[in-house]
């Protein structure tokens, strides 16, 4: 079983607000806009409301890519990985242009 994570712990907490965990799959450098040749990056948003969801895919659609509803908070702590693997690359080497896609 996965550690619980800050994303599930905070609704305890801050019960009055509706949190999403997104934007972990790519860079800030490539949130507006993103060129890449396989597409747009995919925006993956753990959430418990739908009106938090929407929004952070509204923003996300503004800015260019495409979304992928990964569940619940309980989500976020599997998800979370997701940031590691898109950060490797800058880690080992310096490199921060690149984002996550979900092929189906």
């Amino acid at each position: 079983m996965l550690a619980e994570s800050l994303r599930e712990r905070l609704p305890r907490d801050f019960a009055r607000l509706c949190l999403v965990n997104a934007f972990n799959s790519v860079g800030n450098a490539c949130v507006v806009d993103a060129q890449f040749k396989g597409g747009k990056p995919t925006l993956f948003i753990c959430r418990n409301d739908e009106g938090a969801k929407k929004a952070a895919g509204a923003v996300r659609d503004r800015f260019g890519g495409e979304t992928a509803a990964m569940g619940k908070a309980e989500a976020a702590a599997a998800s979370g990985p997701l940031c590691t693997r898109w950060r490797i690359p800058g880690l080992l080497r310096c490199e921060r242009t690149h984002a996550l896609k979900l092929l189906d």
